[in-house]
């Protein structure tokens, strides 16, 4: 699992180089066919981190205590 407040599309692709087979990062805005630059939500740092990780196991169906 690797988590980082970099934009998701950066940190999905560090996972795949380094084989993680979880990656979250800061959602950003995907328009036209571009990154914008802006964000589309809170930045994945702090506890925003464990938010986005709960979420994100919670939508694969995986059980985390």
């Amino acid at each position: 699992m690797l988590v980082s407040g970099a934009p998701a599309p950066f940190v999905t692709a560090l996972a795949q180089m380094w084989g993680v087979t979880h990656a979250i990062g800061s959602p950003v805005e995907f328009r036209d066919g571009r990154y914008t630059g802006r964000m589309t939500g809170l930045p994945c740092v702090d506890a925003q981190k464990a938010v986005y990780t709960r979420a994100y196991f919670e939508g694969k169906g995986i059980m985390v205590d």
